[in-house]
């Protein structure tokens, strides 16, 4: 039977192993000086070489012909350790053995010395796993343990282990991997087994991982299966069920925009296609995060182009975009809780229109018509977007109609004029109005009433047009709830 390929390539030495020079080089230190701890803490996500280094490091320090910190690969201890023969290396699953009894039974191992090596070392993945009973159990055995034993406990979620058990281990913390060097090691392994790939879908393999060596490399050996060892665009989009960059950006461009009509094509879609939902809210999600970062940052992320990224990033005011990204964070929690994935996406984009207008937002100054046809010279002072925030804390849906707003202060009064009778009267509603007027008090230093005007020629509301609720209309064209 064949190896999987992540086991074919596992790391046998500090020197293999990459990603996390902080970690292999302060053991290859400590082992070489002789300063071995008795126990220690291996924390980080799946796939980026915990047990991996683990093993290294009980061949090290039971090796015969240490070379620098790294074993030889070549004493009777290395090869016994390297064949899974080893009686001094015991590996438990805390997942599976997370009792008081195992613990116990463990307890009593230690007692005996190591059989061929000088140290009998202890691998207990997943440790946090364990219960209350076995952890207090494994405590006593960390507070007085036999000179010739040494614990190595791993764990993807250290926030659940007792403080008293992390006091008494050397605690090492696993990066994730980067892109760049996942996609250089994929890189490695394909040339080495004689793929025929493209870099493209490697990186896009790597983008898919999470920054987890073995999930890469798992999802390589199973896209080189499915097209006898040709790894290409259109296999990994097959398989791991990619979604275009293009398709990504264009959607959160018509977000920004306004296009409701458009971002809701481009879910129907996917739908269509038989794409997976859940990973295009997920890709959107890291796109969004990526446009933050880049705002307040300008850190380029580098699964993303700098023009995308600054496009939506200029687009949007700095609390517009942390809404954003939170809001779409959001659904892919709701989304997986649903029976029709997308309903929540969809509403999302429905509410992004309710709160944003149904106008597009542009950044470029818009020219006002007036009734004698020449551009009006509007004055606010340099305070109409404070003015805005202050509205928007305490009402969306008034801050959506005054983005549709061209403001002038004059006076004692600030002006506000509307191309629509319906945002008109809508701002003018009573409630409306005391928010505005108390928003542009504070705003301005000064007592100001705001005072609402139709512009020349502007369109009047529809006698007969009822107004709808966007939201109810989704709900009843989709099914579903409203979940917030």
């Amino acid at each position: 039977m064949r190896a999987a390929l992540y086991r074919k390539y596992r790391p046998a030495l500090f020197s293999d192993v990459s990603g996390q020079d902080h970690v292999t080089r302060t053991l290859m230190n400590a082992i070489e000086m002789g300063r071995v701890s008795h126990a220690y803490l291996f924390c980080g996500v799946r796939g980026v070489g915990k047990t991996s280094v683990a093993r290294i490091f009980s061949k090290a320090v039971n090796c015969l012909n240490l070379k620098k910190g790294e074993p030889c690969d070549e004493c009777e201890i290395c090869l016994d350790f390297m064949a899974g023969k080893a009686l001094d290396l015991i590996e438990i699953d805390a997942a599976s053995n997370r009792g008081i009894d195992e613990i116990r039974d463990l307890r009593e191992k230690i007692k005996f010395a190591p059989n061929k090596a000088k140290y009998k070392v202890f691998i207990i993945d997943e440790v946090h796993m364990l219960t209350k009973e076995a952890f207090n159990a494994l405590l006593k055995t960390l507070e007085e343990p036999p000179a010739h034993a040494i614990f190595i406990l791993a764990t993807t979620e250290a926030h659940k282990i007792p403080e008293t058990i992390i006091s008494r281990c050397q605690r090492f913390d696993f990066q994730r991997i980067g892109l760049k060097t996942i996609a250089d090691h994929l890189e490695n392994i394909a040339s080495k087994e004689n793929f025929e790939f493209d870099k493209k879908a490697l990186e896009i393999i790597a983008a898919e991982s999470g920054g987890s060596f073995r999930d890469a490399i798992s999802l390589l050996d199973q896209v080189s299966s499915f097209n006898k060892g040709k790894i290409s665009m259109e296999e990994v989009r097959l398989i791991v069920g990619h979604i275009d960059l293009e398709i990504i950006t264009g959607f959160v461009w018509f977000l920004v925009q306004g296009k409701t009509k458009d971002a809701l094509g481009v879910i129907e879609k996917l739908v269509e296609d038989g794409r997976d939902v859940l990973q295009f809210i997920k890709s959107t999600t890291v796109f969004l995060r990526s446009a933050m970062l880049y705002k307040f940052t300008k850190n380029q992320s580098e699964l993303f182009s700098k023009e995308s990224l600054e496009k939506v990033a200029n687009a949007l005011s700095e609390k517009e975009i942390i809404d954003m990204v939170q809001d779409i964070a959001n659904v892919e929690k709701q989304a997986r809780l649903t029976l029709i994935p997308q309903l929540p996406l969809e509403i999302a984009v429905v509410k992004f229109a309710l709160l944003e207008g149904t106008e597009i937002q542009q950044k470029e100054s818009k020219k006002v018509e007036t009734g004698t046809g020449k551009e009006s010279k509007i004055n606010t002072g340099d305070k109409w977007d404070e003015f805005l925030l202050e509205v928007k804390a305490e009402n969306h849906s008034v801050h959506a109609l005054l983005r549709a707003a061209q403001p002038e202060l004059s006076g004692k009064e600030l002006k506000l004029h509307f191309q629509y009778q319906f945002h008109k009267e809508r701002v003018e509603d009573n409630k409306n109005k005391l928010i505005l007027d108390k928003a542009a008090s504070k705003v301005y230093g000064q007592p100001l009433k705001v005072k609402c005007v139709l512009l020349s020629g502007g369109a009047k509301k529809p006698k007969e047009k009822p107004e709808v609720n966007l939201e109810n209309q989704v709900v009843e064209m989709f099914g579903g709830e409203i979940i917030s």
